[in-house]
């Protein structure tokens, strides 16, 4: 047996000793016999037997999901080097900007939103809401990018435009989308003062999906988007600091925005603990995989979502 293994996003050969690839640091594989990391450029290579067959858990080591976010810690912080910051609103968007793409949007009634690796921010919220706007929708990018990490541990393959556009499809189930949104509005709410956490889009969702979900279900999502947010706020919290938070405190007050506290009462405490939620994740997966397998629709959906990564500038 080979004493080496190659890393399924850099190529760089590392000791099988090693959990963390020498240079880019992605979590490697110790299951030698797949060889080289296949990429994928195409939605037919998404389905295989091999694919299909690996999307279960006895498959996601126990240590993994750990190893994922310190992946994504690492990246954060390589692309923060060097970055410079005039003011309190440049040093969230550098953090923004160490994991993904923003610009401005001056129409909509939606504060920002996130789609294919881009964040767009209406340019008429004052500096509070600009910073609070920027954390949620970059809670939404890092959820994305754990469900893209799993596929890429459990299928050895490296990071592509048709893998995150597949990590997309998958995690737009109702459920997942409800958790989702609780997730960055949890996350959102760490970082800003007492009192103005707001969970209007995850209320939204949630009345729009209740004739079809039973309470017990939507209350599921709601603890496993806490589960992932607690997850998520301990990489942001290296990051955005007590210093931070402070100053994001004062830019509030500078703002005059007053505490509404009504919106609060929706944290939750409760949380599945991290066997429970690798379960749940990798289950989501296998579902979403055999559903685009089945719903013909889920193509268009697809192809659609793919455009976006392709050509962001449209969105």
């Amino acid at each position: 047996m080979s004493s080496k293994i190659f890393c399924s996003k850099c190529g760089v050969e590392n000791s099988l000793e090693n959990d963390l690839c020498i240079k880019c640091g992605f979590v490697l594989r110790k299951i030698t016999e797949f060889g080289e990391p296949e990429v994928i450029t195409s939605r037919n290579q998404i389905f295989s037997n091999q694919h299909k067959e690996k999307l279960n858990i006895r498959y996601f080591k126990s240590n993994v999901f750990d190893l994922i976010l310190e992946i994504i810690y690492e990246q954060g912080k390589n692309g923060l080097k060097n970055k410079k910051a005039r003011n309190i609103f440049e040093e969230i968007t550098n953090i923004v900007e160490a994991y993904a793409t923003w610009d401005y949007k001056s129409r909509g009634e939606e504060l920002g939103f996130y789609v294919a690796n881009t964040i767009r921010l209406d340019d008429r919220l004052d500096t509070s809401n600009k910073i609070a706007t920027l954390i949620h929708e970059l809670a939404h990018h890092i959820f994305a990018e754990i469900f893209e990490q799993i596929l890429m541990y459990l299928w050895n393959v490296k990071k592509s435009v048709d893998l995150e556009v597949f990590a997309k499809v998958v995690t737009s189930s109702s459920l997942l989308a409800i958790a989702n949104e609780y997730c960055a509005h949890t996350v959102e709410g760490r970082f800003i003062p007492h009192g103005f956490q707001n969970y209007g889009s995850f209320n939204a969702l949630v009345d729009e999906f209740s004739r079809d979900i039973e309470k017990e279900a939507i209350f599921f999502a709601v603890v496993l988007g806490n589960t992932i947010a607690e997850d998520i706020i301990n990489l942001f919290d290296k990051f955005i600091g007590s210093d931070l938070r402070e100053r994001i405190k004062k830019q509030y007050k500078t703002d005059n925005i007053q505490p509404r506290y009504d919106q609060i009462v929706l944290e939750t405490k409760q949380t599945f603990d991290s066997d429970q939620r690798d379960e749940f994740l990798i289950n989501f997966i296998s579902k979403g995989y055999e559903a685009f397998q089945e719903d013909s629709e889920l193509y268009e959906f697809y192809d659609n979502v793919k455009e976006n990564f392709v050509h962001p500038e449209n969105i």
